[in-house]
């Protein structure tokens, strides 16, 4: 039997989960290379074809948590969002995330590690995100890249409380799940950042911090 997602939403997500230059010609020129080595190359496996885009999801993600303010953890735009804090924790996991979804094909997770998950980023620091976020990174890239379509294809678990919520092929789940999912917080953390004054960096070409007077 199948839960929906939305239903335990607020429970499971904000505890488990919660390179770019500075002209647009260099942020096309990056394009370019990944539509190239795809055209050029038809037998490139799954693997082989996000692995240009991993690298760049990821770069772009580390460089916004380099901006986290160790002053301003506890603050939130609306009482219904969460702490910056508590946001950029939950970004600065996606690499152990992006490597389980890679090495295992089933994650279960109980009510008890839900609620050990969501207090995790309570006394963390800019630091210790940065270092989280990095240490599981080169791991979760190296199996990306071993992976084969046969690997990627095969269905992926996630039981919540002893129930499935999440039953997809591997390669659908790292698309969803793990970069759009990043990408979307990270989304996110740029508004927190823009509200604090903070200027913010150029994702798939120049923010307007970095635009010309």
């Amino acid at each position: 039997m199948y839960v929906s997602l939305q239903v335990v939403y607020p429970k499971l997500i904000w505890a488990l989960f919660g390179i770019t230059n500075a002209t647009g010609r260099s942020m096309r020129s990056n394009f370019n290379r990944v539509s190239w080595a795809a055209e050029a190359n038809p037998q490139m496996n799954t693997s082989a074809k996000l692995l240009a885009e991993f690298d760049e999801e990821f770069a772009n993600t580390r460089k916004f948590l380099d901006l986290v303010p160790d002053d301003k953890l506890t603050w939130k735009p609306h009482e219904k969002s969460m702490e910056l804090g508590r946001l950029a924790w939950h970004i600065s996991d996606f690499p152990e995330w992006c490597r389980d979804t890679l090495k295992l094909d089933v994650l279960k997770l109980t009510e008890e590690d839900g609620a050990k998950m969501a207090g995790e980023w309570k006394g963390k620091q800019r630091a210790d995100m940065v270092t989280r976020f990095d240490r599981k990174l080169p791991e979760a890239r190296s199996l990306l890249a071993k992976l084969n379509d046969a690997d990627m294809a095969k269905p992926w678990k996630m039981e919540w409380a002893g129930q499935v919520i999440i039953d997809s092929p591997r390669d659908q789940m790292l698309r969803k799940w793990v970069l759009n999912h990043m990408i979307h917080h990270r989304a996110q953390l740029g508004v927190y950042l823009r509200l604090n004054g903070i200027a913010i960096p150029g994702v798939y070409g120049p923010s307007a911090d970095e635009m010309p007077a």
